[in-house]
């Protein structure tokens, strides 16, 4: 089994909650990516396949239900292989 662990940056006293939109292939489709929420990173994704591209991108939303601007979209395929743990790192607007 493989995991994906996408790091979320943002400042170290922020009270918000994270969206992250996650859908195969090399370009983020929103309006069917799978959305995730987290209270904090690291936001782990399980069960992803070997030599499968996954982009992500994620937004921040605080808890009066205000979201910023979608961050910049990474893609990311995973390795086929030995490896067990791939990273990506998004940062928010």
């Amino acid at each position: 089994m493989y995991r994906l662990i996408v790091e979320l940056k943002c400042c170290s006293y922020c009270r918000y909650r994270y969206i992250i939109l996650v859908s195969e292939g090399p370009v983020l489709n929103v309006t069917t990516a799978t959305r995730y929420t987290s209270p904090r990173p690291p936001f782990i994704v399980d069960k992803v396949q070997e030599g499968t591209v996954y982009s992500f991108a994620v937004m921040l939303e605080t808890a009066d239900g205000y979201r910023s601007s979608m961050s910049e979209v990474s893609s990311v395929e995973m390795p086929v292989g030995k490896y067990e743990v791939m990273y990506v790192f998004l940062l928010s607007k």
